[in-house]
């Protein structure tokens, strides 16, 4: 990227930090109009800074070592993955906007929500696919000859179908298949999750509620499981996604809220939709927007002391 094109990738993040700091402010202080002006601006502004960031050809991916060095990308296939991205912002700033309404709103931008989950397990499916056709096949099981079953396979076992099914569910997820069992744990992980906190808000919600919350909560897991096999950035993008909507869910359900419980949600919403962007495309965190994320953390705890 030349020093010209860094400068303006610099001035957006910059952008994108400084709407997110006004946001967060806002939310804590409680100024009206300022969060819901700011609130449509924020997944905006950062699509503008990771398109301006961001390799535009395998050959831009391989001068700054990226993923799609590793794994021989097409344009084709770059751009792709460049409009699933986008998709994923765009239909989460207007499940951003709608959400701040209320009613058939409120379910309107849930749906947004969901849209934007499929796109970010569109696009890591993508990455899981790209990185298993990298990948020098397995070696095939020795079988034994008498019981046709593979040698050191746990046949027969608790523990050997265990795995089996684990390697299956991993396959489904487009895990490479020397790690379909990793895979296949985390996902049945999230799957336990999502089954654990839906059957605990399911009380709580009201009825008309339930089904969308629980449906929604699946697409959730499933970006949470999913981003975790691409790689420890993006999985932790997924978890605080998770952990942000799980606060959300927790309001509806009527449960017990935290101190500023707002900026919570919106300071994990905001690092979680950053890492999840740049969790395969390389990006550079601000330095303005850990400034920004620590001024609204503190100024949460005194506001709750």
């Amino acid at each position: 990227m030349s020093s010209t094109g860094s400068s303006v990738a610099r001035g957006k993040w910059e952008a994108f930090a400084g709407i997110s700091a006004v946001h967060l402010a806002s939310t804590v202080k409680g100024v009206p109009g300022l969060r819901e002006l700011s609130k449509p601006l924020l997944m905006p502004a950062l699509l503008a800074a990771w398109s301006a960031t961001a390799p535009t050809s395998p050959s831009d991916s391989a001068a700054s070592g990226g993923a799609d060095a590793r794994f021989g990308r097409t344009d084709r296939a770059d751009r792709t993955d460049a409009r699933l991205v986008a998709g994923a912002l765009l239909a989460s700033c207007a499940g951003d906007t709608l959400l701040l309404g209320d009613g058939p709103l409120f379910l309107a931008g849930m749906g947004a929500f969901g849209t934007a989950h499929l796109c970010w397990i569109a696009r890591f499916q993508r990455e899981l696919r790209a990185f298993a056709a990298s990948e020098p096949a397995a070696p095939e099981p020795e079988h034994d000859p008498g019981t046709g079953s593979s040698i050191g396979s746990g046949s027969g076992t608790r523990t050997g179908r265990a795995g089996r099914f684990l390697a299956r569910v991993g396959r489904v997820a487009g895990a490479p298949p020397r790690r379909r069992r990793r895979a296949g744990a985390v996902c049945a992980g999230y799957a336990a999750a999502w089954a654990g906190v839906t059957a605990a808000l399911w009380p709580g919600l009201d009825p008309e509620l339930r089904l969308p919350v629980a449906g929604y909560a699946a697409l959730l897991c499933g970006t949470a499981a999913v981003s975790a096999l691409v790689g420890r950035r993006a999985g932790l993008g997924g978890l605080l996604f998770l952990i942000s909507d799980g606060m959300i869910a927790g309001k509806l359900a009527h449960w017990p809220e935290l101190p500023a419980t707002d900026f919570w949600i919106m300071a994990t919403y905001l690092l979680a939709q950053y890492l999840l962007t740049t969790g395969v495309t390389p990006g550079e965190l601000p330095a303005a927007v850990a400034t920004a994320l620590g001024d609204g953390i503190s100024e949460a705890r005194l506001r709750s002391e």
